[in-house]
């Protein structure tokens, strides 16, 4: 038996595994969260934010009563807007766009109040995951937005949400209210109970209104 040629060839593959491990993790880029508006009282970590500044991986944004931000993550994205009296950190924000396709993967964690979010696709392999204190989600290229009371509103398209090992299928014009009953139920808003999000003018060069359907989105329960 020629062990140096088996030994040989082992070397080979290990070089050649960690050359091809190393490709597909240099693939991937971390996006960042652009500060486009600013109303108030808006942190960014513990200094006043402003229009322009940077949020990455990590980062926790807060509003203060009568407050607001909106925030532009591109490829991640692309429109996060934040209401008053919120606080969401940014978990992850990844993407690829060395490929045929783009791929993103956006992980946020709505830690108090409320926010809005428009969802645009860049491949099937894309996800954009919300961690809440109320329910799980899976978005697909939709405007929607999620209360402090832990309502799951839908503007456009339709949101499968998992609550309590219970799926409710919520579509446009309609909300997931974990108040009602024991597990939670679906109801019709009625125009003007919710209010509408808005993503436009805020001088980025992506056209909402022709974006296609959008990855995977997860509002996942935050336990403990």
């Amino acid at each position: 038996m020629n062990m140096f040629g088996s030994f040989t060839r082992s070397v080979s593959l290990l070089a050649a595994s960690t050359l091809v491990s190393g490709a597909l993790m240099a693939a991937a880029k971390t996006g960042q969260a652009e500060f486009k508006k600013v109303e108030g009282s808006v942190w960014l970590d513990a200094a006043a934010a402003k229009v322009g500044d940077i949020a990455t991986p990590g980062a926790t944004v807060k509003t203060e009563a009568a407050s607001k931000a909106s925030l532009y993550l591109g490829i991640n994205g692309p429109y996060v807007n934040l209401k008053e009296s919120s606080a969401l950190t940014i978990t992850d924000l990844t993407y690829d766009d060395g490929g045929a396709e783009q791929v993103s993967h956006t992980a946020l964690t709505l830690k108090s109040g409320g926010m809005e979010g428009d969802v645009v696709k860049k491949s099937s392999q894309s996800t954009y995951v919300v961690t809440t204190p109320t329910a799980t989600a899976a978005i697909r290229g939709t405007k929607f937005s999620v209360t402090p009371k832990g309502q799951i509103v839908v503007f456009e398209g339709c949101v499968d949400v998992k609550y309590k090992d219970k799926d409710f299928n919520v579509c446009k014009g309609q909300y997931f209210d974990p108040t009602v009953g024991d597990a939670g139920g679906v109801a019709d808003f009625t125009p003007g109970q919710f209010e509408q999000p808005e993503f436009t003018n805020l001088g980025d060069d992506l056209d909402l209104d022709n974006h296609p359907t959008g990855p995977e989105v997860f509002v996942s329960p935050k336990r403990g």
